[in-house]
C-alpha cells in the first residue's frame, strides 16, 4: 500500500515490516481514556515509536483525531519525498526487529532438546 491508517498495536508492526507508511490512530472511550492516562505513562503509543525510541509516524490519539485531521496528514505522507523517507525508516525499524522464522528456530530448538 502506499500509505494506511492503522489503529495503535501489533499492526503498527506488520504495516512497518511491510514498508507501509502509515498514521497510527486510536480513540477509546472518555472515561477509559482518563483511567488509562493515569495508569501509563509513555510518551509514544504506537509499537512502531516504542521500537524506534521517537516519533517516525504520526499518532492521532483521542480529541486528536478527526477526519479532517487524519486526511491532511494521509496526504502528507502521499508526497513522494516524505513517502520514501518514511519507508526507509520503517525499513531500519524491521531490521532491529530480526529475522523472520523465530516459530522456526524455537521449534527445532525444542526438537533438538528433546531428541538429546
Amino acid at each position: 500500500s502506499d500509505v494506511a491508517a492503522v489503529a495503535s498495536g501489533t499492526a503498527t508492526l506488520e504495516a512497518a515490516l511491510l514498508g507501509t507508511p502509515m498514521v497510527i490512530v486510536y480513540r477509546e472511550s472518555a472515561i477509559n481514556w482518563h483511567t488509562l492516562g493515569r495508569l501509563i505513562n509513555v510518551e509514544y503509543f504506537g509499537l512502531v515509536n516504542l521500537v524506534a525510541g521517537k516519533e517516525v509516524v504520526k499518532e492521532l490519539m483521542q480529541n486528536d483525531l478527526n477526519g479532517h485531521r487524519l486526511a491532511a496528514e494521509l496526504l502528507e505522507i502521499l508526497e513522494p519525498a516524505r513517502n520514501k523517507s518514511l519507508r526507509d525508516q520503517l525499513n531500519k525499524i524491521a531490521a532491529c526487529l530480526g529475522e523472520s522464522g523465530a516459530s522456526q528456530k524455537a521449534a527445532e530448538a525444542i526438537l533438538k532438546e528433546l531428541s538429546s
